[in-house]
């Protein structure tokens, strides 16, 4: 980003294609890097106990939709193809109490990690689907939802699956 943004200051950079395609990258990193500072922040609050989340209805096939459309370009770099799949049974998930703001996170880092790792002219999937009935009739909606992102990486060594979930390995 700073050789770009320097390239730019010394107007080494002509008007035309190239130097939008270096506006889009630097935006798109300030973005990137925005979200890896949020994301530290919010591990401090969750270690602290001081994560708040905001539960309000939210459509979660639009969410995966949107999710996925803001990931492609990053996705397209790597030569991987992102595919986004919802059940038909998951159509009817407009309107599910999540923090939308925490679950968008979750599926970002998830399929950034798995377009990270897959290999060129592989396929990442994420999607949505609905799993069994509702628990009871008092219970509205299904009785769980899966949300999933699944690639054809080399995964990670089995001597550290157990260390996957401290803070920062």
């Amino acid at each position: 980003v700073s050789l770009m943004v320097e390239s730019l200051e010394r107007g080494t950079i002509e008007p035309g294609e190239r130097r939008r395609e270096y506006l889009r990258v630097i935006g798109q990193e300030c973005r990137r890097l925005s979200s890896l500072v949020e994301n530290l922040l919010d591990f401090s609050r969750i270690d602290r106990g001081r994560r708040e989340y905001l539960f309000e209805p939210a459509n979660l096939p639009a969410l995966i939709v949107q999710t996925a459309d803001a990931m492609r370009p990053y996705a397209t770099r790597q030569r991987v193809n992102l595919v986004c799949q919802t059940s038909p049974a998951a159509a009817d998930l407009t309107s599910v109490s999540v923090d939308r703001g925490a679950l968008q996170q979750a599926l970002v880092n998830l399929v950034d990690n798995a377009i990270k790792h897959a290999p060129a002219g592989s396929d990442v999937l994420m999607g949505l689907e609905v799993i069994g009935d509702r628990a009871s009739e008092s219970m509205p909606g299904p009785g769980r939802i899966r949300l999933f992102v699944t690639d054809h990486g080399p995964g990670i060594a089995a001597d550290e699956q157990e260390r996957i979930f401290e803070p920062f390995y």
